[in-house]
């Protein structure tokens, strides 16, 4: 089975399949959330500590599937949760972990952002580091829309509008509870 949900994991991030073609199946949820949460946690503890690093990649993944539930039963499509979630946390760590390279590259410059530093003082990465970064993250957004395309009936932009609700959710809440963890 894990190597099924590879496949299709690639060919969803690929727009060639949907959530309906995983398994809807509860041992995969929790192997591909914990994937989701120690990738997350890898990837904030590049630029912050352990403690802020774990708050943050458990708000991720529990408001993750607080959304899903949520978007899917405003559509009364609750029955697709499982698969929904489970493509969008395989997704979400295969993604993660093309994106913990550019994140190391940018820890300087996030530190230095977080730190308050004057702008001059702030380092500046490459140009590649900068063009990867935001090419998986426009994958990723294309690919969370995917998924939502298929599990609410929507079309691919409306899909794409859905992952930005999440994005923007996460944002507000890292802004309201990012104080606190520091």
């Amino acid at each position: 089975m894990f190597v099924q949900t590879l496949r299709v994991t690639l060919d969803i991030l690929l727009l060639r399949r949907g959530p309906q073609d995983l398994p809807a199946d509860w041992n995969l949820l929790s192997l591909v959330a914990g994937a989701y949460l120690t990738l997350t946690f890898a990837q904030v503890s590049v630029a912050a500590s352990v403690g802020p690093a774990l708050a943050q990649a458990l708000l991720a993944t529990g408001l993750l599937a607080l959304y899903v539930h949520g978007v899917l039963k405003f559509r009364d499509l609750s029955p697709r949760f499982l698969q929904t979630l489970i493509a969008l946390f395989a997704t979400g760590s295969a993604l993660t972990i093309l994106m913990l390279g550019p994140t190391s590259a940018l820890a300087p410059m996030l530190t230095a952002l977080a730190e308050g530093a004057s702008p001059d003082d702030i380092p500046q990465p490459s140009t590649l580091v900068l063009l990867v970064y935001m090419i998986v993250g426009i994958w990723g957004l294309i690919a969370f829309g995917h998924i939502y395309r298929h599990a609410l009936d929507l079309s691919l932009g409306l899909g794409v509008l859905v992952a930005l609700g999440y994005e923007m959710l996460l944002f507000m809440a890292f802004a309201l509870i990012g104080p606190a963890l520091r």
